[in-house]
């Protein structure tokens, strides 16, 4: 168990950098990885990171 923040690279942990990190860290897994998007459905935000 970690808080988002205490994590390298989310110490901000806004939308857009979780999407962004999220991205990073699969693009090195997932060969054809087009998109992530992350939504905070109880505000309605959302935050999409494409190649």
């Amino acid at each position: 168990h970690s808080l988002l923040n205490e994590i390298d690279g989310l110490e901000k942990p806004a939308l857009e950098q979780l999407a962004k990190w999220i991205f990073l860290k699969l693009d090195i897994l997932l060969d054809g990885l087009i998109c992530v998007e992350v939504r905070r459905e109880s505000c309605g935000e959302k935050a999409r990171v494409k190649k």
